[in-house]
């Protein structure tokens, strides 16, 4: 069932810069109400969805900058630990 009281945030950022791409995650973070009350001694796990072996502006995995602010936020606000995970299987993986 679809929860149609879900809170989102969707932003426009025209660059990856990462300051740009931070900035823009901790307005989101914030529209949505999460708080360093939500990060704060927590170990956090980012699956980045690298889904084949690509130059990140071809759009096929997470780029960069957005695994960076993510964890680069989840730090800010207290996180004790950040951990990146993702499956090394699939297709493109020789």
């Amino acid at each position: 069932m679809i929860d149609l009281e879900a809170i989102v945030s969707i932003k426009k950022c025209d660059t990856y810069d990462r300051g740009s791409v931070l900035s823009v995650l901790k307005e989101q973070f914030s529209d949505i109400g999460i708080t360093a009350d939500s990060f704060k001694d927590k170990k956090v796990v980012i699956k980045p969805n690298l889904v084949r072996r690509c130059d990140e502006s071809q759009g096929a995995t997470t780029h960069s900058s957005m695994s960076y602010a993510a964890a680069r936020l989840a730090i800010d606000l207290g996180a004790k630990q950040v951990i990146f995970a993702e499956s090394p299987g699939g297709v493109f993986t020789p």
